[in-house]
């Protein structure tokens, strides 16, 4: 969204937290090349497990992750769902999102979540299609319903059918909470996100007052002693 003249605001969207989707990348090259490199192992089943991306609040994790997300879902290769845990926090939740992009919408009420699941796994073999689902702030799936979507998707044995999971957590030892067979079946990769250095931080705060304010409206004289 652009500002009228008068404004110090030429363009608040790269002001908003997690929508100035370019920036978090910038530091992040190494990494973002694994991730992407992931995905395509993925959908491509030269691997047969999934990916584990954690790291601190703030590193760019989430931000990295839709950015390849949103990349396959352009190429066409996969459905693609991105799902925060802590909005969707049952599988039976999730299993209605996928559902919806099959473009069948399920009712919850009355439906076992296995039954719901099994006829996900019919649409796949029709669609002929993989899903890569994403599961962000993947404790809350953990905490509030075992992540029984995990249980399900280590039990298909199709090879109509391949789900790629991306889970996102700030907790490192998140895996270690799940059942010792769904982990040994579902084969994370962990992918470890760094925090940003100071000088780091204080490099992508300049490039958003650049392109978010008028020129001259701030001080480009930020010192790192100051984001301590």
């Amino acid at each position: 969204m652009h500002r009228q003249t008068g404004s110090i605001i030429v363009n608040d969207t790269v002001l908003l937290p997690k929508n100035y989707a370019n920036l978090p990348l910038t530091f992040r090259k190494a990494e973002n090349e694994r991730i992407h490199e992931a995905i395509n192992d993925l959908l491509e089943r030269r691997c047969n497990g999934n990916l584990f991306v954690h790291g601190p609040a703030g590193s760019g994790k989430t931000s990295m992750v839709k950015w390849a997300l949103d990349q396959t879902e352009a190429s066409g290769r996969a459905v693609c769902l991105y799902t925060n845990c802590w909005r969707y926090s049952t599988s039976m939740s999730i299993y209605a999102k996928i559902a919806d992009a099959f473009g069948e919408p399920v009712s919850r009420r009355g439906r076992a979540s296995d039954e719901i699941f099994d006829r996900i796994v019919d649409l796949m073999k029709i669609s002929k299609k993989p899903v890569l689902l994403v599961l962000d702030e993947m404790e809350a799936l953990v905490q509030y319903d075992n992540a029984r979507i995990l249980h399900n998707i280590a039990r298909v044995d199709d090879e109509r059918v391949h789900f790629g999971v991306i889970g996102i957590s700030e907790k490192k030892n998140l895996l270690s909470r799940l059942p010792q067979n769904t982990r040994e079946i579902l084969r994370f990769t962990e992918i470890e996100i760094p925090p940003y250095s100071r000088g780091e931080l204080l490099h992508l705060l300049k490039e958003q007052a650049m392109a978010g304010l008028k020129p001259g409206t701030y001080n480009g004289r930020i010192e790192a002693r100051n984001l301590q």
